[in-house]
């Protein structure tokens, strides 16, 4: 069984693509979890949408557990990040309204979003053009 929510990504980014769905740069956008950078937004059969990075709490062990039973004090686990892309609906007051769950395809989605932004798409059909 395919999962709608991967479908749903894969189309935006076909959509993307295909210059279908155009994206803009939020400028201000305060959401949990918090955007670690640039947020973008789109109007999707009438509802909007952000997606943005962010970066995740994940605690790693010791490299040798063993090794911290000697210590008077043993460490706790190393607190690091990890990025993660997210992909919320939000309301006319940019209000984050509800957070799609995640898979793989949104940094593939993310990807596409930055070079449109950037206006990759028009820079390389004119540079391929001269």
């Amino acid at each position: 069984m395919d999962d709608p929510w991967v479908k749903a990504v894969e189309k935006l980014y076909d959509l993307t693509e295909a210059g279908k769905l155009r994206w803009d740069k939020v400028d201000t956008f305060t959401a949990t979890p918090m955007p670690v950078g640039k947020v973008y937004s789109a109007t999707v059969s009438g509802r909007r949408i952000v997606v943005y990075e962010t970066r995740r709490p994940i605690y790693v062990r010791p490299p040798n557990p063993i090794a911290s039973l000697f210590e008077s004090f043993p460490k706790p686990p190393a607190p690091t990040t990890e990025a993660e892309i997210v992909i919320q609906f939000v309301d006319d007051q940019w209000q984050p309204q509800w957070q799609w769950p995640g898979t793989s395809e949104v940094w593939k989605l993310w990807d596409s979003i930055k070079f449109q932004v950037a206006a990759g798409p028009g820079f390389l059909e004119a540079l391929l053009a001269t």
